[in-house]
């Protein structure tokens, strides 16, 4: 959602955060990167088709996932430097000390056993290897305060119907809370343990530097219905700048905190 989101809140596409965090660390082009829980492929072909790396292997635990992933990527024509694979992430098996950065794009939420994982990654990489991480990392379940909720239900009542309107035609008038025991059923392993994550990183690696960019109203607020908005309709553009601006300052001030960072460390000598 977030790749939508952005142009509307800048007016112009952001620089990618995996382009940033190359630059800052000054990594090789010709580098060799794995990347966990890749889905279908999206960010990884991202990164060849911008030359980030020399080559990189992606892994995910669905078989279906990983085959979308690799005709994705013929159809990019960066097959040449991308490689799929099926593997439980959560007990990754990677070769000692193979790669130059590991890569996390809204993977290490679904993970439980935290401590395990990044172990396996930080010795499967080489010495002075990075590690990249975009993740939400706001309550666990999604077990959102009353105090956020109570902002997003406020802030969703304002929105035209036009705005608010579903994909089966209905408006959304309310956002539901999940319970924990409706989210084991849904999707086991959503947010497991989501606020644990900053913490866990900066315990196995260096942290460089930690980015919160919010999406604590954004997210579950534009829920389902972000495909009404238009980056060429300026009262759209104004109207999620406000939104973005309203959510800003409210973390500025404390009384919400982000749910969503984007973490780049380094192995330790």
């Amino acid at each position: 959602m977030w790749d939508y989101v952005q142009p509307l809140l800048t007016g112009q596409r952001r620089r990618n955060w995996m382009v940033d965090a190359a630059a800052q660390l000054g990594l090789a082009r010709d580098g060799r990167w794995v990347s966990l829980g890749c889905g279908i492929g999206g960010t990884e072909i991202f990164g060849a088709r911008n030359h980030l790396f020399g080559h990189l292997w992606g892994f995910d635990l669905s078989p279906g996932a990983v085959a979308a992933a690799t005709r994705a990527a013929v159809d990019a024509e960066v097959a040449e430097r991308l490689e799929f694979g099926v593997m439980d992430i959560e007990h990754p098996q990677l070769p000692a000390e193979s790669f130059d950065v590991a890569l996390f794009a809204m993977a290490l939420h679904h993970v439980a056993d935290l401590e395990t994982c990044l172990a396996a990654v930080e010795q499967s990489l080489k010495p002075g290897g990075a590690l990249l991480v975009n993740e939400y990392v706001g309550p666990a379940r999604q077990q959102f305060g009353e105090t956020q909720l109570e902002v997003v239900r406020e802030l969703l009542a304002l929105l035209p119907p036009r705005l608010r309107t579903l994909r089966d035609g209905h408006l959304k008038t309310e956002y539901s809370r999940r319970s924990i025991a409706e989210w084991i059923i849904a999707d086991p392993s959503e947010a497991v343990r989501s606020p644990e994550i900053p913490s866990v990183v900066a315990d196995q690696f260096d942290l460089v530097y930690r980015k919160d960019y919010g999406g604590t109203v954004l997210g579950p607020l534009l829920e389902d219905i972000i495909h009404n908005f238009e980056p060429d309709r300026e009262e759209d553009v104004a109207l999620v700048r406000s939104l973005g601006y309203i959510e800003q300052r409210l973390i500025r001030h404390g009384i919400l905190t982000s749910d969503f960072a984007v973490m780049v460390a380094k192995k330790r000598a």
